[in-house]
């Protein structure tokens, strides 16, 4: 939200090399990674999932396997107790 268009955590995610792929989960397209649209269409280091943060990293946890997804399920049944 926010945050990601307040520093220090706007800059971020230009603390990273220029190698470094980055991933952004948002509803929508903040800091360096809206200035670098474009770039997003031709594949580079950067990936944005568009959305609520919590479907993005379960989407990321599932792409992972399912020892990811079981983690996950288990962090959030621990904090939901």
């Amino acid at each position: 939200g926010t945050s990601l268009l307040v520093n220090p955590v706007a800059a971020m995610p230009d603390w990273v090399g220029w190698g470094v792929p980055r991933v952004l989960i948002n509803r929508e397209l903040v800091g360096s990674f809206a200035r670098d649209n474009a770039s997003l269409s031709r594949g580079n280091r950067d990936v944005f999932e568009e959305g609520d943060c919590d479907h993005g990293v379960a989407k990321l946890c599932k792409l992972a396997g399912e020892d990811w997804e079981e983690e996950l399920s288990s962090i959030h049944e621990s904090v939901s107790e």
